[in-house]
């Protein structure tokens, strides 16, 4: 199943290079899951050669970074116009006059929050 994987992204890879280069690619690593724009980390031209979450290179003997497929870029797609709400959100508590910062650790299950006048 790994071999068929790396063929279509091989190929989809030689497509983007023929067509002048997709500079809006969305990269997923294989070991941590970490989904990302690699333009967001200043490299924008190429596929990185090491993931910028946990910084490994080779997994099962292929590049830990790779093209995200399609259900990856959605996911990415999603979670970001989740966070952009988010943002938007906490940017109109501003404007009413205060502010709200909050923290949850999912790995503890601790909560903080903080409200600011």
């Amino acid at each position: 199943m790994g071999v068929r994987i790396f063929r279509r992204i091989k190929a989809r890879m030689e497509k983007l290079i023929q067509n002048g280069g997709d500079y809006n690619m969305i990269c997923h690593c294989d070991y941590c899951h970490y989904t990302f724009d690699p333009a967001d980390y200043h490299m924008a031209e190429q596929l990185p050669d090491r993931c910028p979450d946990c910084g490994k290179q080779i997994v099962h003997g292929y590049p830990a970074v790779r093209m995200a497929t399609e259900a990856e870029i959605m996911d990415y797609r999603q979670i970001q116009m989740e966070l952009n709400e988010e943002e938007s959100h906490a940017a109109g508590k501003e404007v009413a006059g205060y502010e709200s910062d909050s923290y949850i650790s999912h790995r503890t299950n601790l909560c903080q929050g903080h409200i600011r006048l």
